[in-house]
């Protein structure tokens, strides 16, 4: 009873009329059961196997340039050892990155074209890549560290759910109609 109560302040609170949360918690409720019994642990540590480039991410910066002219000076730069952080906030026209020195963060594999990617995901730690020509642009890339995935929870959830969908596509695309 105390739960009722507590979950009817909650509504009163949310102004969610009870029976309307009631149902939704009971459909996830039984999601969460059917997903449970439907997804193994270990087909989600098969399809990791499977997957597991797919799960790879990088730490990249880059520094972004429209002026062709600026790439000679970049590439002089870079080769006497100046830091690319500089010259991203030094040359670079990446308003989003540019301040930061070039960071954009952690990427996945499918964040870049498949040319920068394979780049990418081929460097080594602190390797230097381009210029890389887009449509508008000159890119450097600089890829601080690689990490290999691991299944750790919050993946092992994500996979979970992913599969569990694929299988629920699947059950409503055999039903009869």
């Amino acid at each position: 009873m105390r739960t009722r109560s507590c979950s009817s302040r909650f509504c009163e609170t949310m102004a969610l009329p009870f029976e309307q949360w009631n149902d939704f918690a009971g459909g996830e409720i039984l999601k969460t059961l059917l997903k449970e019994h439907v997804v193994s642990d270990s087909m989600v540590e098969g399809h990791f196997l499977r997957n597991s480039r797919e799960f790879e991410s990088a730490i990249v910066a880059r520094i972004v340039v429209h002026d062709d002219s600026k790439i000679k000076q970049i590439m002089d730069d870079l080769a006497t050892e100046v830091d690319f952080a500089v010259c991203a906030q030094r040359y670079s026209n990446d308003p989003l990155s540019r301040y930061s020195g070039g960071y954009v963060g952690e990427v996945r594999r499918g964040v870049f074209p498949s040319e920068v990617e394979e780049k990418i995901f081929s460097a080594n730690s602190g390797e230097i890549i381009g210029p890389i020509r887009d449509k508008a642009a000159a890119i450097f890339y600089k890829v601080h560290k690689r990490r290999q995935p691991e299944l750790l929870e919050t993946l092992k959830r994500s996979i979970r759910e992913w599969v569990f969908c694929e299988w629920l596509r699947h059950q409503v695309s055999v039903a009869p109609a």
